[in-house]
């Protein structure tokens, strides 16, 4: 959070992007928001979240689940959490669903 620019307001146009490939269940995912949601007073906006977090799978399976997941229900809905199907070996590009 240290790195990002200081005269820079942040807004959804110039948040960072946390890409999560392969992203299972989403237990680090989670944890990892939970625990940067923590320290939002090393934001440079504590109103104002300076990433989106972005879990991918090659399972439209799992990616449904997660859109239904009471634990991501909030992160969802701030726009802080996106989902996207990705394929490891086919490659290709990255399209999230929510994108804000």
């Amino acid at each position: 959070m240290h790195d990002l620019e200081v005269n820079k307001p942040v807004n959804k146009q110039n948040r960072f992007l946390i890409l999560d490939i392969g992203a299972g269940h989403g237990r680090f995912c989670y944890l990892l928001l939970n625990e940067l949601f923590s320290k939002r007073n090393l934001w440079p906006d504590s109103k104002e979240c300076p990433f989106l977090y972005v879990m991918t799978d090659c399972s439209q399976k799992i990616i449904e689940w997660w859109k239904t997941n009471l634990f991501f229900k909030e992160y969802i809905k701030n726009g802080v959490l996106d989902f996207a199907y990705y394929d490891v070996e086919k490659g290709g590009q990255v399209c999230c669903f929510y994108l804000i």
